[in-house]
């Protein structure tokens, strides 16, 4: 997981210091695609957040022998 927020951190600063655009949308709109891409690290932090969370709840599950 740290690996897919490392390299998605990277790639998505690395579009946005690009200024990066897509402009394949009717009437001249551009869209930035780092919005997009800042989707991945996102995510994964997300979720590394949530185990952080499972594995402290299983740990007070542990040591007071009954679940939260």
């Amino acid at each position: 997981m740290v690996f897919f927020l490392i390299s998605g951190w990277d790639m998505a600063y690395h579009s946005y210091t690009l200024g990066e655009k897509m402009g394949a949308f009717p009437f001249g709109l551009t869209f930035y695609a780092y919005y997009l891409k800042m989707a991945i690290p996102v995510g994964t932090a997300l979720l590394l957040v949530q185990g952080v969370s499972e594995f402290l709840k299983s740990l007070y599950a542990v040591w007071r022998g009954r679940w939260l």
